[in-house]
């Protein structure tokens, strides 16, 4: 069953950017950097049974939809990290240097959706927090994570299922998502977040 999707591209360039654009310059920017920001990167952790030294020197960590700052720069130290944000062009207008930092390879300011062919195979690890339920096709998404990975990377996913709104379209029904991903992945794990969500693990074998 293949999934279906609420939005157009050009209606999600506007109105799904423009909403999420408001919310990391007001409240999001902030929370994310504080104790709230931490608190997630804990509870991702322990979800996902990680450590953190898993991923570190020599291992490249794709950070999809990343937001102003990647989070994975704090979770896996050591690693270096590409960034894939739609919105980084923009988020340079108050983020500072948060894109300069050592570790950071390399920001593409485009849409997840958009395959780019020279990351093909080269992530031991690709990292989606809260960022499919955001875009305008997941299932164009995860097909490119799949392809940037390498054999035997990892994948991690984190989606809201509210009901699709402004800023939000979702990413559809939650079986008929888990099953797409089932089909391309060897190893599948999953589970609930509170408040709503879904967290998934799975490995390129």
């Amino acid at each position: 069953m293949k999934m279906s999707f609420p939005i157009k591209k050009e209606d999600w360039k506007v109105e799904c950017q423009d909403f999420e654009f408001g919310w990391w310059k007001g409240s999001g920017w902030k929370k994310s950097i504080g104790p709230y920001g931490l608190v997630c990167d804990e509870m991702n952790k322990r979800v996902l049974g990680f450590s953190g030294d898993e991923f570190g020197d020599g291992d490249k960590i794709i950070d999809v939809g990343a937001g102003p700052d990647s989070r994975c720069l704090r979770m896996f130290p050591g690693s270096s990290v590409v960034i894939i944000e739609p919105l980084a062009d923009k988020y340079r207008e108050f983020n500072g240097n948060s894109y300069q930092k050592e570790r950071i390879e390399h920001v593409y300011s485009q849409p997840v959706e958009e395959h780019i062919p020279e990351l093909d195979g080269t992530a031991d690890l690709c990292w989606a927090w809260g960022v499919l339920d955001h875009g305008y096709n997941p299932e164009m998404s995860v097909s490119n994570m799949y392809k940037y990975l390498k054999t035997d990377g990892w994948v991690y996913l984190c989606v809201a299922l509210d009901k699709p709104h402004k800023g939000h379209p979702g990413v559809g029904n939650k079986d008929v998502f888990i099953a797409f991903i089932q089909s391309m992945f060897s190893t599948v794990e999953w589970g609930d977040v509170p408040e709503n969500g879904l967290w998934v693990k799975a490995r390129k074998i």
